[in-house]
């Protein structure tokens, strides 16, 4: 069954290239293309396009890449960066079902709403604002459905594919089956939001007495290996920044250097 699942999953796989590169190939008849960063904008849309159909280990991939324009062209990590959190949210049955599964029905009788549709939709989860029955506004990822799934079948896949191309003597010294088995341990991790919620309460505890750090607090009776319900913070992104840019830059190098370390 997990052969005709993996052979399913390629054929996917080379069907989502195809219209690929289908879709550049029209976009440079268009003109769409022309001169070194559109062609590179559209690279990085149709990259981004390709990863949402391909799902929640290529939208990882993505979001991965777009934090590296020292490896890739300005114009692909722009067009990738949208996969960090704008992508394709999941059906909002398939969230209640998850709540369902993994919420005892006390807990869940203390969620007294949650907007159907998300505020953010990443690859491995969403979020969405809920309202306990205390009034108390909260933030609550869900796992997505099939993620668990999607991601074995997958990192199966980027397995077997990097063995094979690791037989190539211009590839060997990349060490891509090293390279994909730390991507897939740090993406199975991810899939436990019991370690995300520990790692939560750790960095409030370190950085308990830092008037600069604010980490949302948890609602433990809320939280399971796929859910994790927290205090809801209105903000921004730090790429929206306008003011204190050099305040808010040196404040988070401070915080990495705490967490990398004394702690």
């Amino acid at each position: 069954m997990r052969v005709l699942s993996i052979t399913a999953r390629s054929l996917v796989l080379l069907g989502v290239l195809l219209v690929a590169l289908a879709a550049y190939a029209l976009g440079r008849l268009r003109g769409w293309g022309r001169g070194d960063d559109a062609r590179d904008a559209l690279r990085g849309r149709v990259l981004a396009r390709a990863f949402e159909r391909l799902g929640a280990t290529f939208i990882k991939l993505g979001q991965i890449v777009a934090t590296r324009p020292d490896v890739v062209p300005p114009g692909i990590a722009r067009a990738l960066a949208r996969l960090q959190d704008d992508v394709p949210a999941a059906p909002f049955d398939e969230v209640r079902r998850v709540l369902d599964e993994d919420l005892p029905p006390q807990a869940r009788a203390r969620l007294r709403t949650i907007d159907p549709v998300p505020v953010a939709a990443a690859s491995v989860a969403q979020v969405h604002r809920g309202v306990l029955a205390d009034g108390t506004v909260v933030a609550v990822k869900v796992q997505r459905l099939r993620a668990r799934s999607q991601i074995d079948r997958d990192l199966a896949l980027f397995a077997i594919g990097a063995r094979l191309l690791d037989r190539l003597p211009s590839l060997r010294w990349v060490s891509l089956p090293g390279a994909v088995e730390r991507f897939a341990a740090a993406l199975r991790a991810q899939l436990d939001f019991r370690l995300e919620a520990d790692n939560n309460r750790r960095l409030a505890q370190h950085f308990a007495a830092d008037p600069r750090v604010r980490v949302p607090s948890l609602h433990d009776t809320l939280c399971s290996g796929r859910v994790l319900t927290m205090e809801f913070i209105e903000g921004v992104k730090p790429t929206e920044v306008t003011e204190g840019r050099a305040e808010l830059a040196l404040a988070g190098l401070r915080c990495i250097a705490q967490m990398v370390f004394p702690d």
